[in-house]
C-alpha cells in the first residue's frame, strides 16, 4: 500500500515545533506498519523566508531576491520519506495564499513518489485547508481516493466564515468531496456535522509510547507542568492568576512552562506584576526528548485552554502516567476522566486553582500505573496506528469497487 500525506504545516527551522506531531505520526504509522509506504508533501508552509507579508513592504522583495531552498527528499526510514518542495505563501486575500503554487509543490512531490514506490493508493490530507483542498484536487484530477483528518481548532477558523455565516468552500467542499473525514475527537466531529455531513469516524491522536514513559523517582515539591505555545488560545494569563491564589494560600509549588511565542515577554511581566515569577521556569520551545523528560519531572500537567480538539500535550503526560487538569473546552473530555485527573471551567481562574488544590490534596490517590495502563489503551501508537490503517484499507477497497462499477 502506498499512502501520500499532505500536512497543513509542518516543523521548520523557524517553527521547529509546528505539526510536529503530523510527521511523528506519519513515523509510527511507518514503524508499526512496515509493509506500507508513505510520502511526506511538505513545500515550506512555516518558514520566514517563504512567508510573503505585504505589509512587510522592501522586506518581501528581499526574499523574493534570494535563491529558493533547493528541491529535495529525505530518507526518515525505509518506508517513509519526507518529499520537499518550496513554496511561498502570503495572505489568503490574494489568490487564496497562493494556493495554485502550493498545489504545483505538491504535485512534484507526488511524482517523486510515485517514481520511487508506485502508483500511490490513498492521498491523506491533515487538516481540510490547505492539505483537504490540495487533496481534492489532486485526487479527481489523479483518480485517487483521499481522506480528510481534521484537527482545526476551533473549527472553522474565523477567516473561513463567510459574511453570510456560512463555512468557506474552501474547507466545505474538502470535506464533503473526501472519501473519509477523521476527527481527533467526538466533539469535533459533532461541531462538523452541525453545517457539513460527511462520512466521519472518530481516531484520537497518538504518540510515541516507547518515548513517553513513566520514572520511578518522586517529585519533592508539587511541580505543575504546563505545554503549549504562548498564544491567547491557551490562556496562559489565567493559568498565572490561578498560581497567584496558590500563593496567596502559602501553598508551595513550582510551575514550569514549555512552548514559544509572542506573548512571552507579556506573560513574564505577568507573573512579575504578581509577584510569583520566583515560582516559574519558562523554558520556550524543547524538543521532544526534553519535554518528555520534563513531564516525568513533574507532579501535573496542566492544560488551561479555551478550545481544543484532541490535545497531544495531555495524552503524552497520560503515556508518564501523571494526572492531568484540562478545561473542558471540547477535547479534552474525550481525554480526562475520574483516574486520571481534573476537568475545569474554561477561563475560571478561581476554579483552576481550586482543582489544582484538589490534586494536591488527592495526589496520592493517583496511579502511575493505573494511568499509564489507560493511555496504553486508548492512545498509544500500537492501537491507534492499525485502526487508521483499517480506514485506508476500507476506502481503497470501496474506492476500486466504484472505479470497476463504473467501467462495466
Amino acid at each position: 500500500m502506498n499512502v501520500f500525506v499532505i500536512p497543513s504545516w509542518y516543523p521548520s527551522n523557524d517553527y521547529p515545533s509546528t505539526g510536529i506531531f503530523f510527521k511523528e505520526q506519519t513515523q509510527l504509522l511507518a514503524r508499526n506498519h512496515p509493509k506500507i509506504n508513505f510520502g511526506l508533501s511538505v513545500w515550506g508552509s512555516h518558514e520566514e523566508n517563504l512567508l510573503l507579508h505585504f505589509r512587510d513592504g522592501l522586506k518581501v522583495l528581499q526574499k523574493l531576491s534570494l535563491n529558493k531552498p533547493q528541491k529535495c527528499a529525505n530518507q526518515l526510514a525505509h518506508n517513509c520519506i519526507e518529499y520537499y518542495n518550496p513554496a511561498y505563501t502570503w495572505t489568503r486575500k490574494i489568490l487564496h495564499g497562493n494556493i495554485g503554487g502550493i498545489i504545483k509543490a505538491n504535485w512534484h512531490n507526488f511524482h517523486g513518489y510515485q517514481n520511487q514506490f508506485g502508483r500511490v493508493d490513498l492521498i491523506q490530507a491533515h487538516v481540510s485547508y490547505p492539505a483537504g483542498y490540495v487533496a481534492m484536487k489532486m485526487a479527481k484530477k489523479a483518480q485517487h481516493p483521499y481522506i480528510i483528518t481534521e484537527h482545526m481548532s476551533p473549527f472553522p477558523f474565523e477567516t473561513f466564515i463567510k459574511n453570510n455565516k456560512q463555512i468557506s468552500p474552501l474547507v466545505r467542499e474538502p470535506l464533503e468531496l473526501a472519501n473519509r473525514v477523521i476527527t481527533v475527537s467526538s466533539f469535533l466531529k459533532e461541531k462538523i456535522q452541525q453545517s457539513i455531513n460527511p462520512s466521519i469516524e472518530v481516531v484520537p491522536n497518538f504518540i510515541d509510547e516507547n518515548l513517553f514513559t513513566p520514572n520511578t523517582k518522586q517529585v519533592s515539591e508539587m511541580t505543575f507542568l504546563s505545554i503549549g505555545r504562548l498564544e491567547p488560545q491557551k490562556n496562559h494569563n489565567g493559568l498565572l492568576q490561578a498560581l497567584k491564589i496558590l500563593s496567596n494560600n502559602s501553598i508551595r509549588f513550582k510551575a514550569l512552562m514549555v512552548g514559544g511565542g509572542h506573548l512571552m515577554d507579556e506573560l513574564k511581566n505577568q507573573s512579575t506584576q504578581l509577584q510569583i515569577e520566583g515560582r516559574i521556569k519558562w523554558y520556550g520551545e524543547l524538543n521532544r526528548t526534553d519535554v518528555a523528560n520534563l513531564i516525568r519531572a513533574s507532579n501535573a500537567v496542566i492544560l488551561n485552554s479555551n478550545h481544543e480538539n484532541n490535545p497531544v500535550a495531555l495524552i503524552e503526560a497520560l503515556a508518564c502516567g501523571k494526572p492531568i487538569i484540562a478545561t473542558s473546552c471540547g477535547g479534552p473530555e474525550d481525554i480526562v476522566n475520574d483516574n486520571n485527573g481534573l476537568l475545569v471551567n474554561v477561563n475560571d481562574s478561581i476554579d483552576l486553582a481550586e482543582k489544582m488544590i484538589q490534586l494536591m490534596k488527592t495526589y496520592d490517590e493517583y496511579n502511575q500505573r493505573v494511568i499509564r495502563s489507560d493511555f496504553e489503551e486508548r492512545f498509544s501508537s500500537k492501537v491507534i496506528t492499525p485502526k487508521i490503517v483499517k480506514i485506508y484499507q476500507q476506502v481503497i477497497h470501496e474506492y476500486s469497487n466504484q472505479v470497476s462499477g463504473r467501467n462495466e
